[in-house]
């Protein structure tokens, strides 16, 4: 007698296995996520907790992040916002014509910083922040402007320029991009004095 079953194929014979997502798998999986995650956040507060708070271009990066409050009203010469009594100029004036368009407040290293955003009417938009509490450290910068009396410290990183001054004992921070004078921006500042 003949068997009339046919020969199973080799693939057959194999058990199917199913692809599961076992815990010790899921396990891996959350400890990389969790791993990369703490390396991220150990780097950022690493790198915003130096002793004596934040530096210049620390600050100067803060001045570039977008607005979440709405801009601060005008009155003689001023923005209704302050940080620790020292105000915010107005630049809507010629021959500046920077209007603010919008403000934030962020913590760096411990220290709050407050930034006014303002657009130019070409679309031009720069960064004006002021560090609470003591001044920060002079970072040397690569180069300065003096004017009645006060420094200038001016910065050229990131294709951006950065001007660092000390006001009313307070840090201010411009930030804007190249395209802007460095004149222009000391005539911002020195707006505010």
């Amino acid at each position: 007698m003949s068997d009339s079953r046919p020969t199973p194929s080799p693939a057959a014979e194999r058990p199917a296995v199913a692809r599961r997502w076992t815990p010790r798998w899921i396990a891996g999986v959350i400890a990389l996520v969790v791993a990369v995650v703490g390396t991220i956040a150990v780097g950022l507060q690493a790198g915003s907790d130096l002793p004596g708070g934040p530096d210049v271009l620390r600050v100067a990066s803060a001045t570039r992040l977008a607005p979440t409050d709405p801009a601060p009203a005008a009155r003689d010469g001023r923005l209704a916002l302050a940080v620790e009594g020292v105000a915010f100029p107005d630049l809507t004036g010629r021959p500046l014509r920077w209007q603010a368009v919008g403000a934030r407040r962020d913590e760096l290293g411990g220290r709050a910083i407050t930034t006014v955003a303002y657009r130019d009417p070409a679309g031009v938009a720069i960064g004006y922040s002021i560090v609470a509490g003591a001044a920060l450290a002079a970072n040397p910068g690569d180069g300065s402007v003096e004017r009645d009396g006060t420094t200038y410290r001016v910065f050229n990183r990131g294709g951006r320029i950065t001007l660092a001054w000390e006001r009313d004992g307070h840090t201010c921070v411009v930030d804007a991009p190249p395209s802007v004078d460095v004149q222009r921006l000391v005539d911002a500042a020195t707006a505010g004095a």
